[in-house]
């Protein structure tokens, strides 16, 4: 039998399953000591039961994450860490999600029944032998699995630090003298700071700094993954060679730490961090920093290895400052500080201070969940609902310690910039996290800041210049441009030539989260492919932000189809350059609803107030001049002035009507745009033939072209199936066409051009209702 094949067939064995089969077979063990009288066996069964009941699932799941760099830790022993590691054990082992407390339910369950069962029934010794060898199997298994998963680690990190150690150095090392800040976030996505436009307000103290001139914004830059090793390793270093291997993940390529790129151009480095500093999750602190000529690490212990992250710890502006006003003063020389923070991280309340732990607002009353959710609501809608208002305090907490920092700089006389960036985003609405194989676009889409204080700015007028011109732009950039703008700031070249622009330049690459699956290579496309990757991950909302920042971009303004729910219409809203969005005018009311699907009670003042993108109102019912004046007055005290706005007139709609006709032009009044909506079924069934060979095709025809004649309305909206009916009536030549149930890889499609606007469609939405 081979090992491969042994530890599949344990693998069976799930790290959840185990510890309530290895818990029922001590409580089966101690009744059968009981039996035969030997209570100190007994009891030490007991008290092993009880232990693996409770710590098991999570021990096995540290096991697991043991790496080189874990074990290493070990050459260097020193008894505080070990102190620290025992102070941690509550932190680290005890069950905290739901996933654990069922394993500890089930394991007392199942302990209890095995225990039960063997002092009710005749205990023979071969009975006792049975569960011993059961219980070698399986915690030699476990040791098994643990030494494979070992191995494999040990070889991937050996095989990292080989391909990030090629020979590259700095020229031009002669630098004016300047301190740079690497605040490196955690999970923080760009849609949740107000800063960005998010509707509830995150980042005040952000949002007042970017009034100023120091303050530069960049709003479409994308992480490379969704896991904070990979992300990290590939923003923190450069290529070797060149860039044409960059559709291989970032294990398989040849790099070379920016901290060792500083440290030959005699920048002072440091790093200060509030994360784990072993564990496979922490493999890019081990291979970017291990030749940092000053650390501090906020968690010490590298026994904890991956379940650091169960460790409460302190404040991220706490941990930097107590470092900084220790090491910051030195008036002579430049340094780069790597500010690596912890605040972000799942569960959000948990590393976020308690001051900070209450709701924003409370623009989330009387919000249904399933008006924020759509179809999510019912599965887990209280659950995202805390996840939403816990997040959302931590990303204000964030907004106060990178407000911090900058303030430290303010009152700096020394030129200083600080750089505020992700390693990744999250999505919070979905409940998916950063699981890279369920993507989502929010969880590559992250925050870039850059501060300058003003002496900097003084010392570097032409860098900030460019920097500020840059920022203006929406090119997609990705975060593995950012050491070119931190070398840009110190005026270093390599050697070889870096192959690639700084963060505001478009991006060179053709994809992002690539990685090796067992279904093969995956990735996510970020513009036209010109080497194709074997399987693409793709969502609909990525598909339209990578469409509409591409530089230079002609064409039909892009929108996110259907975002009936807040949570869907935020994602478009970040994504695309408009949303689509059903409304039925109901008592005076809009809603904001499809039918035949029931109403969540969401009202489209509350959809407007939480996004602020222009708007296709695609209005079911204002076929009269009711519920025409209903809507019109509710976009007036809206105050609605989004550039580009479309209000749809249902097919239904007869504009022989003056007082609707007088309705519809009063849209222009608050510079809305105004289309007819032509019928799918029929506009298809007569473009099969004359468009008007039929009554009803000839009524159609005749209402568009006294439409066009008239101008009653700016222009028609049609499903894209439609269009060889459309094509056979000239008179539409004269008005604007929007159209929608494009598939998101059509984009780029010639013949979208004949389009003002054009709808992605969005069904696979994790948000749509």
């Amino acid at each position: 039998m081979s090992i491969d094949f042994l530890h599949r067939a344990i693998g069976i064995v799930s790290d959840s399953l185990a510890p309530i089969v290895l818990s029922a077979i001590f409580w089966a063990l101690c009744a059968g000591f009981l039996r035969s009288r030997a209570f100190l066996w007994a009891g030490v069964s007991a008290g092993v039961s009880l232990a693996s009941t409770l710590f098991a699932a999570r021990l096995f799941r540290w096991i697991n994450g043991l790496g080189v760099d874990s074990l290493n830790e070990l050459h260097g022993f020193a008894w505080n860490e070990a102190f620290f590691y025992v102070q941690t054990l509550t932190e680290a082992f005890i069950p905290r999600t739901r996933t654990d407390f069922f394993v500890v339910l089930c394991s007392g369950l199942l302990g209890a029944a095995s225990m039960l069962g063997v002092l009710l029934v005749q205990a023979h010794r071969s009975i006792q032998r049975w569960l011993v060898l059961a219980l070698v199997f399986l915690l030699g298994g476990k040791g098994l699995e643990a030494g494979k998963l070992y191995h494999e680690n040990s070889f991937q990190l050996t095989r990292i630090i080989e391909n990030f150690s090629r020979p590259v150095r700095a020229k031009n090392q002669p630098h004016k003298e300047l301190d740079v800040y690497v605040y490196i976030g955690e999970s923080t996505t760009s849609d949740h700071m107000s800063v960005y436009g998010y509707w509830r307000d995150t980042t005040p103290r952000l949002r007042a700094l970017a009034e100023a001139r120091n303050l530069l914004r960049f709003r479409s830059v994308l992480s490379t993954h969704t896991q904070t090793g990979p992300s990290l390793l590939e923003a923190l270093s450069v290529s070797s060679t060149s860039e044409s291997d960059v559709d291989e993940p970032i294990y398989n390529r040849q790099r070379f730490s920016i901290v060792d790129l500083l440290n030959q151009a005699g920048i002072t480095t440091h790093w200060v961090s509030n994360q784990g500093k072993t564990g496979t999750l922490n493999i890019a602190s081990a291979v970017i920093a291990k030749n940092v000529a000053r650390e501090y690490w906020a968690i010490e212990s590298g026994v904890l290895s991956n379940l650091e992250g169960s460790v409460e710890r302190q404040p991220d502006h706490e941990v930097f400052l107590s470092y900084l006003n220790q090491h910051s003063s030195t008036p002579e020389g430049s340094n780069v500080y790597f500010l690596h923070s912890y605040t972000g991280h799942g569960r959000y309340e948990f590393f976020t201070p308690p001051p900070f732990r209450k709701p924003v607002d409370d623009q989330l009353d009387g919000i249904s969940d399933d008006a924020l959710f759509g179809d999510l609501a019912g599965l887990k809608g209280e659950r995202l609902r805390s996840d939403v208002e816990t997040y959302d305090s931590a990303i204000s907490y964030i907004d106060y310690s990178v407000s911090t920092l900058i303030e430290h700089l303010r009152a700096s006389s020394k030129a200083s910039v600080l750089i505020y960036f992700s390693d990744h985003g999250e999505s919070v609405t979905s409940g998916l996290g950063h699981d890279a194989s369920r993507f989502r676009g929010e969880m590559a889409r992250i925050p870039f800041l850059m501060y300058f204080n003003d002496a900097a700015i003084e010392q570097q007028p032409s860098a900030f210049q460019a920097l500020s011109l840059l920022a203006t732009r929406d090119d997609l950039s990705t975060l593995d441009q950012f050491p070119a703008t931190l070398l840009q700031l110190y005026g270093i070249a390599t050697a070889p030539e870096l192959a690639i622009r700084g963060i505001g330049h478009p991006t060179h690459r053709h994809a992002i989260l690539i990685r090796d699956t067992v279904e093969g290579r995956q990735a996510v496309p970020v513009q036209p492919q010109v080497r194709p990757i074997s399987a693409t991950l793709v969502d609909s909302a990525t598909a339209a932000f990578a469409h509409t920042r591409q530089s230079g971009r002609n064409g039909p303004r892009i929108g996110y189809h259907r975002a009936n729910t807040i949570g869907k219409a935020l994602r478009g809203g970040f994504s695309a350059d408009f949303i689509e969005v059903d409304v039925v005018v109901e008592d005076e009311k809009v809603l904001v609803v499809h039918p035949p699907k029931p109403s969540t009670g969401l009202e489209l003042a509350q959809l407007v107030r939480s996004v602020g993108r222009s708007m296709w109102i695609d209005a079911k019912n204002i076929d009269n001049a009711k519920a025409c004046e209903s809507l019109l007055r509710e976009l007036q005290l809206l105050s609605f002035d989004r550039p580009g706005s479309l209000v749809e007139f249902p097919s239904s709609t007869d504009f022989g009507d003056p007082e609707l006709t007088r309705c519809a032009e009063g849209f222009a009044t608050i510079g809305i745009r105004t289309s007819y909506y032509i019928p799918t079924d029929l506009a298809m069934r007569c473009g099969e033939g004359s468009p008007s060979g039929t009554p009803e095709c000839g009524e159609l025809t005749n209402r568009i072209r006294t439409i066009a004649e008239e101008r009653t309305v700016d222009g028609i909206s049609f499903d894209k199936r439609a269009m060889a009916y459309v094509r056979s009536v000239p008179e539409v030549r004269s008005l604007e066409w929007s159209s929608w149930l494009y598939d998101a890889s059509e984009l780029s499609d010639p013949g979208a051009s004949a389009f003002a606007r054009i709808l992605v469609a969005s069904q696979d939405d994790p948000n749509d209702s």
